[in-house]
């Protein structure tokens, strides 16, 4: 079964990570509903049965290093006979028939199929067991696809709301390329290796912060949160004297990651301010530059104390944002990477 699945969603990746462009369906309007929604299309004895639980289960795991609990995606069903022309224009469906007349499971993905942008997923089962079984034993590509997809929405967002004034002062100081939306304002261009830029919202805030550094002393091993100290402390806290830190109570994952080609350390952890009580999620990414012989750093942070306001969707905009990052000189790999 994991075969089948694997292989329905190939086409799919290929058209999302080969072009932003889409074919588009003949009204062109756009697809609806907020980003990590799910619209699950199936009666209510399916909904409220094995299938319903293993969905519930498999899409309400919490996301990881966010300081309050929140599910990977948010979802909601709909009876097939009561959906209309507002719930077809949704961004996620998840279409699940059960019907004992077929002898085998098929699941199969689609694009556009009533409105742009729209992704809509299909599965037919003799019984629920069955098709719980195929959800459950799937649940990881599952996930991961849904999650891509999202990511290159928000990056297609970005690319068409990007502010070319700061992608020119970040090609400028970094020799690189990175997409950033209007909304966003340049608060710290004072050094020649720093840069941080925020987007301010009235009881919340997302952070960008770059930064480059030189390769440590032969023999001595890359620290990367050393390093992201001493850059992030140019950010300062609401109270004089106080700046932004690395917060040590749980500490920071780092996984090799690849993205457009690129060789990057990501790690994610919490943030905290010395000298005052503010704190949230970051996600970090270092490369190293060959051309330039400099590592590079870019920092991405999120600011949310009211639960009103989750902060799953805002992490996933700054990850988004490093699918605009280009650097067009090198693609090296990380050569020596430690976390202390």
């Amino acid at each position: 079964m994991k075969k089948l699945l694997i292989s329905s969603l190939l086409p799919l990746f290929a058209l999302l990570f080969s072009s932003c462009s889409s074919g588009g369906n003949v009204m062109n309007i756009a697809a609806t509903g907020k980003p990590y929604e799910i619209f699950v299309i199936t009666p209510k004895p399916v909904w409220n049965g094995a299938v319903g639980d293993t969905l519930r289960h498999v899409f309400g795991q919490e996301v990881d290093w966010i300081n309050q609990p929140e599910p990977l995606f948010d979802l909601f069903n709909i009876i097939p006979n009561s959906i209309n022309d507002v719930a077809r224009r949704h961004r996620n469906m998840f279409l699940i028939n059960c019907d004992s007349k077929r002898d085998s499971v098929t699941f199969s993905v689609r694009e556009n199929v009533w409105v742009d942008g729209q992704v809509v997923m299909e599965l037919n089962a003799p019984n629920q067991q069955l098709a719980a079984n195929y959800i459950g034993e799937n649940s990881e590509t599952i996930v991961d696809f849904l999650s891509i997809v999202e990511k290159k929405r928000m990056n297609l967002r970005a690319r068409k709301q990007a502010d070319g004034r700061i992608g020119d002062i970040i090609a400028k100081k970094f020799d690189f390329r990175m997409i950033i939306p209007k909304g966003y304002r340049v608060a710290n261009d004072k050094l020649p290796n720093f840069l941080w830029l925020t987007y301010e919202m009235p009881i919340s805030s997302q952070g960008v912060a770059i930064y480059s550094f030189a390769k440590p002393a032969e023999g001595t091993k890359l620290n990367l949160i050393e390093e992201r100290n001493r850059a992030i402390a140019q950010i300062p806290g609401p109270v004089d004297g106080s700046y932004m830190s690395t917060d040590t109570t749980f500490k920071p994952e780092s996984n090799p990651v690849e993205i457009n080609g690129q060789a990057w350390v990501e790690t994610r952890g919490f943030w905290n301010v010395k000298g005052d009580f503010m704190g949230g999620p970051f996600i970090n990414y270092i490369t190293f530059d060959a051309a330039s012989q400099q590592y590079i750093g870019i920092d991405l942070y999120v600011y949310s104390p009211s639960p009103k306001y989750p902060k799953r969707n805002y992490i996933r905009q700054m990850e988004a944002l490093m699918l605009g990052v280009t650097i067009p000189k090198s693609k090296p790999t990380i050569e020596e990477t430690a976390v202390n």
